[in-house]
């Protein structure tokens, strides 16, 4: 099936075991720009909610690709927070790149690193090492490489799939060696 324009954003509510009611115009996130992907939920202001990023790719001059965070304002519903334009990829993905104990962001296919300040502004930071992307879709996080920092891999639909190594030297890490007493 084509859609001639990009549909709206839903969001679901589990109302009673497997019944769920739409409610996306009531919770504040109904989409402004069309064509929404991946939804990624964190906590991006310590207040202990989730909030959201809906990462776009409906790219065009009516609906161009943007990509909006949302604040869990407690009580079920969003505000609108900001948006990142001209995204590459289909979702953002939030870890702690710099290890200041609040969650950063990175978008699949994108060469930008977005720094959070720990209530949830971003800052452009650090470029990101890749090139020659053709549809990138999803991003993950761990630490490849046992070094305290958090790297991430990028997966594309039509090119090669990168891993990027976070060289991050900042010290303020802990590496703990579980030891299970029966052995």
């Amino acid at each position: 099936m084509l859609f001639d324009v990009p549909l709206a954003n839903l969001f679901f509510r589990n109302i009673d075991g497997n019944i769920f009611a739409e409610g996306s115009a009531f919770r504040g996130i109904n989409d402004f720009d069309g064509g929404p992907h991946g939804a990624c939920f964190a906590d991006l202001d310590n207040d202990s909610d989730y909030d959201l990023i809906n990462g776009t790719t409906y790219s065009g001059a009516k609906f161009p690709a943007i990509s909006n965070i949302f604040r869990n304002n407690g009580n079920g519903t969003f505000t609108f927070n900001r948006s990142f334009s001209n995204i590459e990829g289909y979702m953002g993905g939030f870890a702690d790149l710099n290890n200041d104990i609040d969650l950063d962001l990175v978008f699949a296919g994108n060469d930008i690193c977005y720094l959070n300040d720990g209530t949830g502004n971003f800052t452009v930071d650090p470029t990101i090492p890749v090139s020659d992307i053709d549809d990138p879709r999803t991003i993950g996080f761990a630490d490849i490489d046992d070094y305290g920092d958090l790297d991430f891999a990028v997966g594309y639909k039509r090119s090669r799939n990168w891993l990027i190594r976070n060289d991050l030297d900042s010290g303020n890490w802990l590496k703990v060696r579980m030891i299970s007493p029966q052995s």
